[in-house]
């Protein structure tokens, strides 16, 4: 643990990815050698086993997973890659666009968002 304290850090580790995500990409972005797995459990998996050195994927899902989890022998590096949004799909003249727009807007002006993220993704507990 420790040995990734920064994006060049990534540069020949083994990193195991979730197929069909972004993080394959950073994954090689960065000279990496990664290992594609089908899902976050299947890629945590290899962390424990200790085939792989790092797990590359979305920071949140990471936090959480930590969170639930327990895992105090595995850190969160204290960088990011990219900052990704998400987007909501709606059928065509839909009446919820706008108001959902305005709502979201909204919420990250007013640092609600940010509470949210804040209680729901504590950091792990340290033992």
């Amino acid at each position: 643990p420790g040995r990734i304290q920064q994006p060049d850090d990534l540069t020949g580790q083994s990193v195991a990815v979730v197929r069909g995500t972004t993080s394959s990409i950073w994954a090689q972005i960065y000279g990496a050698k990664a290992t594609s797995t089908s899902d976050l459990n299947a890629a945590i998996g290899l962390l424990k086993a200790g085939r792989v050195n790092a797990v590359m994927f979305d920071r949140p899902a990471l936090q959480y997973f930590l969170q639930k989890q327990g895992h105090s022998d595995f850190k969160l590096a204290p960088f990011a890659l990219a900052a990704q949004t998400y987007g909501f799909a709606f059928p065509d003249g839909s009446a919820l666009r706008v108001p959902l727009d305005v709502e979201i807007v909204d919420m990250v002006r007013s640092g609600r968002i940010k509470a949210i993220e804040d209680r729901i993704l504590q950091p792990a507990p340290q033992s």
